[in-house]
C-alpha cells in the first residue's frame, strides 16, 4: 500500500454522473474517482463486497497517473468482476 494516497472512507452515489463516487488523497491533493456501469444498487453491492479490491486498484490507477482531462479516475463495473 502506498502511504502517500489515502483512499477516504465511504462512496457516494451521484445522480448526476449514475456513477459511485470515492474520494482519495494523493500528494496532499483530493482526486474523485468515479465506478460506473451499473445501476445504483449493483455499484453499492460491488463496493461494499470488494472494498479493498476497489481501494487496491484506484491506488494503482493513481500511481500510473491515469487522470481524465479534469484530474478524475474512473472505472467501469465491468473491471471489478
Amino acid at each position: 500500500m502506498n502511504q502517500s494516497i489515502q483512499i477516504l472512507d465511504g462512496a457516494v452515489y451521484e445522480l448526476v454522473t449514475n456513477s459511485l463516487k470515492v474520494e482519495a488523497i494523493s500528494g496532499g491533493q483530493l482526486v474523485q474517482c468515479y465506478i460506473s456501469g451499473a445501476d445504483k444498487e449493483t455499484l453499492l453491492s460491488l463496493y461494499t463486497n470488494q472494498q479493498f479490491d476497489i481501494e487496491d486498484l484506484l491506488e494503482r490507477l493513481i500511481e500510473d497517473e491515469c487522470f481524465d482531462a479534469n484530474g478524475n479516475i474512473h472505472l467501469n463495473s465491468a473491471q471489478l468482476v
